[in-house]
Order: structure tokens, then C-alpha cells, then sequence
């Protein structure tokens, strides 16, 4: 890092912060009240009013903030105050990643938003671990072989795999045959 960044702070300088959610690079060649790097986490108070020239949102869709309605509603909110706001300019780049959970979450609000010209808001791009069954081909060979995937997909269950390594996202509420039905069991539980 520092033979690409340089040092991240001079000697003798305690007045740069450097903690494990935001730190300061010497060289910086902007000056600002924010830090040259900082993390928040999805919901965080802390991101309103920050300001970035590139602002990555890495997994903040989950489980917990995508189940219900509300939680979705208020995941968005802080969306649309923080990382959406936080752009210093109107060049500044906003980067969001992670894997879909629920139908209605952010990531498929963010994929869904058209402007008034017909054009998406957003660059989205969707990625599998699978990339063809039949041929047994993978994303990552390297990191997921197939074998790996088959393994995950038997432990989780199809549609926990499909949200976490295929980026489907399915609500199984909604769902006519659910998957204890066709595996036998009961609900939540298969045999």
C-alpha cells in the first residue's frame, strides 16, 4: 500500500486519523473534513453528511434488511440520505455490489431506476457462480469449482444458493410449491 498510496501519515503527525473504519493518506491532495478512506455500515448515521468522490456500498443488502417491508423502506432511506448524497460532485462515482435477497430490496430498485430519456440510471452488471449446468463451467474456477458449489448448494438448500452464488433472488412466500413440499418434510425442516 504505501509503495502505491505512499506513507498514510508523516512522522510525528498524530492529528491523522487511523483507526480500522477510516484512515488519512499523507500525500492527499485534497483537503476536506473527510477522511481519504472511511467504512460505515448499512444504516449508519455516521455516512449522512460525508462526503466522497467515489462512494462503494459492498453488501448492505441482507437477510435482515431486505425481509420486510419496513425494513426494506428503511434500508432505501438511508440510502437515498447517505451513500446516494455523499458524492462531492456531479462526476463522483457511486459503486454498490453484493448478491440479491429479496424481489423489492435496494439492489433491484437500483436495477429497475430508468430516467426520463428510456435509459438506465445505473450500469448494472449480474454475475453467476454457474455459468453453465450442463458443462459444469464456473465464474471462479480457481476459487469455486464446481464441485465447492455443488457442496454449498447441497448444505443451503436451492433457494438460499440461488440468492448467494446466482443472484436470484425469489420470495418464498410467494412461492407455490415450497421446497419441504417436493423434498418431504415440514415446513422449515426437510427429512
Amino acid at each position: 500500500l504505501i509503495r502505491d498510496f505512499g506513507p498514510f501519515y508523516p512522522d510525528g503527525d498524530e492529528g491523522k486519523a487511523w483507526s480500522l473504519e477510516r484512515f488519512d493518506l499523507a500525500a492527499r491532495t485534497r483537503r476536506g473534513k473527510s477522511s481519504t478512506w472511511a467504512a460505515f455500515g448499512a444504516g449508519s448515521r455516521n455516512a449522512l453528511g460525508y462526503r466522497t468522490d467515489w462512494t462503494i456500498c459492498d453488501d448492505v443488502v441482507t437477510d435482515v434488511n431486505s425481509s420486510t417491508p419496513e425494513q426494506r423502506g428503511k434500508l432505501r432511506e438511508w440510502f437515498n440520505q447517505g451513500p446516494e448524497t455523499m458524492g462531492d460532485r456531479h462526476d463522483s462515482r457511486l459503486t454498490v455490489v453484493g448478491p440479491l435477497f429479496h424481489p423489492e430490496d435496494l439492489y433491484h430498485d437500483l436495477q429497475d431506476a430508468i430516467l426520463p430519456d428510456g435509459n438506465s440510471m445505473y450500469h448494472k452488471e449480474r454475475h453467476e457462480a454457474i455459468l453453465d449446468w450442463d458443462e459444469q463451467k464456473v465464474l471462479w474456477p480457481e476459487y469455486r469449482p464446481w464441485l465447492w458449489l455443488m457442496q454449498r448448494k447441497l448444505l443451503m438448500g436451492t433457494l438460499d444458493f440461488n440468492k448467494r452464488y446466482q443472484n436470484v433472488a425469489v420470495d418464498a412466500s410467494r412461492m407455490v410449491f415450497r421446497e419441504e413440499y417436493v423434498r418431504g418434510g415440514w415446513l422449515g425442516k426437510t427429512q
